[in-house]
Parts: C-alpha cells; structure tokens; sequence
C-alpha cells in the first residue's frame, strides 16, 4: 500500500518537475524574444518622417524651437525633402526668425513652382506683418492651386477687403457661398501621428529646459 502511495507521489511529483521546466523554458524563450526586440528596436534608425512626425507634434504644442530641431534631423538625412524644409520654414517663421524663413520658402518656390504649401506659409508671413499687397499675390496662387478650398478663399476675400480692394472682396464672398466646407490647409501640413516616442521625447524636452512638473505629467 505505501509502496503503491509512493508511486503515485513519485508520478505527481515529475509531472510537477516537467510542467516547471517546460513552464521556465517558454518564459525564457518569450523574455529573450522581448530583449531582441527592445534592442533592435533600440538600434533601430528612424528615418526622415518620424523626424518630422515629431516636429509636427512639437508644432501642435506651439513648442516651434524643438520642432525646428526635429525638421533639422530630417534634413540631415535628406537635405532636398521639400515638406521638412517648408515645415521648418514654418517653425522659424513662428520663432520670429521671419527673414530666415522667406528666404527658404522662396527657394523652395523658385525648384517646385506648383508648391501649394511654399506659398501659403508665405502668404501668411505677409499677412502677419499687414503687407497685404505681398500677402494677396501668394494668396492668389495658392488659391488657384488649391481652386475648391472655402477657407483658402474666405482668407483671400478678408485681404482684399484688408486692402481695400472691394470689388475683387464682393466677388470673391460671391464665389464662396457657392462652396461646400473644407479642412483647413495646415491640418494636412501639420499633420502628426502621436506615439509613445513622441510623449517621451515631450518629457526629455521639458525636463531639459527645467520644467520638472511638465515632464513628468
């Protein structure tokens, strides 16, 4: 009887043993599994969008000198990447640096004449400073490039209104009310897909510049 008792302790007992040691071994197996991809993942080189991904993040927080940065690092890997050099134009403009930024937009002009962006960044600059006669003849292109776009338009009506240019005003309200609702132009020019990078990145920045209580928020 105890011999039989015994047996049956000794089965039980390497059915426990087999099931720890297939138990570890799986464990083992899925935590290498999870360090490999944390290293590659580390080592991993991000390319230019997730550069400006970030940039335009840093944008949608008004935080305009990181994301300057960011379109930086983008061009670093690709200096020709024309919505990196526009949406840093962007950034330097919102960074008063308004010179700077003219002088890319017109060169960004000057390679792709039919950039609906370059002048639309342009045109607000002009806008900003009430140079309306400068801020209409972008306008006006940006508008024949982007023709179906009602807040492009109602832009350009309020300018030559702005500009005391009635007659172009009237006709161009007249024209609006014929169009249907459209996204504003920067939504796609600023456009960014959030990530945990993104709010860790966030964190470094702010504790950077001192703003404790921010970054760990």
């Amino acid at each position: 009887m105890n011999r039989k008792k015994l047996r049956v302790n000794l089965v039980i007992f390497l059915i426990i043993l087999l099931a720890f040691f297939t138990t570890t071994a799986f464990a083992s197996n899925e935590t290498e599994k999870l360090l490999r991809e944390i290293i590659e993942g580390k080592t991993l080189k991000p390319d230019i969008f997730t550069f400006i991904n970030m940039g335009n993040f840093y944008c949608s927080l008004d935080l305009y000198e990181p994301a300057e940065k960011e379109y930086e690092k983008a061009l670093g890997l690709d200096e020709t990447n024309i919505l990196a050099r526009i949406n840093q134009s962007y950034a330097l403009y919102k960074m008063e640096e308004r010179e700077s930024a003219l002088t890319n937009l017109s060169q960004i002009i000057i390679e792709d004449p039919n950039n609906a962006f370059a002048y639309f960044v342009k045109g607000m600059i002009y806008k900003d400073t009430l140079e309306y006669d400068l801020a209409i003849i972008e306008y006006e292109k940006v508008v024949e490039l982007i023709p179906q776009n009602d807040k492009l338009i109602s832009e350009l009506a309020q300018l030559y209104q702005d500009n005391d240019q009635l007659i172009e005003a009237t006709e161009t309200y007249i024209k609006l009310g014929k169009l249907k609702p459209s996204p504003y132009i920067l939504d796609n020019f600023l456009a960014y897909q959030e990530s945990a990078a993104c709010c860790l990145n966030l964190g470094d920045y702010y504790s950077s510049v001192g703003s404790i209580e921010q970054a760990i928020s």
